[in-house]
């Protein structure tokens, strides 16, 4: 199932490097859940579901889109 979730970031992050950045994000979130003890409650479920919004909200906060991309996009 991971390779299913790679298949379909992989492209998109060779295309546009901010996608590269906020899957950079996540999964240096996904890391600091695994590793540090404080947060060894959070089930790794939960912590791929925090990490993947957390990530989206530094990439749509920290990365905007500008007006070009945005009508390309649409």
């Amino acid at each position: 199932i991971y390779g299913m979730f790679i298949a379909i970031v992989l492209p998109g992050a060779k295309k546009n490097k901010n996608i590269a950045i906020v899957a950079g994000i996540a999964i240096a979130l996904s890391l600091l859940f695994y590793y540090v003890p404080f947060f060894s409650f959070i089930s790794g479920g939960f912590a791929a579901i925090i990490s993947a919004i957390i990530a989206a909200i530094a990439g749509a906060g920290l990365l905007p889109l500008s007006d070009e991309e945005e009508t390309a996009n649409a």
